[in-house]
């Protein structure tokens, strides 16, 4: 949940469609944290101490401006190949709905960084765009 729908210091009162899109970002960034940490069940699972609540620490870590910790088995591969999945998801988590990107934003964040690694492969002499098929479907080549 976002930290302004769970925190109770920081609740909307009332929230506006504006607010509920900003939730809906958080959301889009959680989903992308697990995708960078297959093998973690949730975020905050490495922050959590087992003897006391879950709810109450993660409220805690939201409340401190706190982002989840990732996990150190898939390091290498967040800070290459899944950049643009981290980045977005360290975009979409900031704790302040304010400083979070509108989705509009994070199109853009998601098409500069493939346009990036496109450039990079390209003056690599690696080519692994993906081409469409005669059936209209894509295959990485």
């Amino acid at each position: 949940m976002a930290p302004e729908i769970l925190v109770k210091s920081c609740c909307l009162k009332s929230a506006s469609l504006d607010d509920l899109k900003k939730v809906d970002v958080w959301a889009l960034g959680m989903v992308m944290f697990n995708l960078v940490n297959p093998d973690l069940k949730q975020p905050f699972q490495l922050d959590l101490v087992r003897d006391a609540s879950a709810i109450e620490q993660v409220e805690e870590f939201l409340r401190l401006g706190k982002q989840s910790s990732g996990s150190n088995k898939y390091k290498t591969l967040q800070e290459t190949t899944w950049l643009p999945i981290a980045k977005v998801h360290r975009n979409c988590t900031v704790v302040d709905p304010i400083k979070r990107p509108a989705a509009l934003e994070v199109l853009q964040i998601f098409q500069s960084l493939v346009c990036s690694k496109i450039e990079e492969n390209v003056a690599a002499g690696r080519n692994e765009d993906c081409e469409e098929e005669e059936d209209g479907s894509l295959n990485g080549r």
